[in-house]
């Protein structure tokens, strides 16, 4: 599984420092900048709809 990841990746020029295929890391907090809360999200969908 791992090498067609890659091979996906690597076609879709995606940039990654690690690849870890069917593990979860531990952690006690995850903190990412391009994360969006999911009540923001739909919130922010729903004001947006037409």
């Amino acid at each position: 599984m791992t090498d067609i990841t890659k091979n996906q990746l690597q076609r879709w020029g995606a940039k990654y420092s690690d690849l870890q295929v069917g593990t979860k890391p531990h952690f006690d907090m995850y903190i990412c900048d391009k994360s969006w809360n999911s009540e923001d999200f739909f919130h922010r969908q729903k004001l947006e709809l037409p």
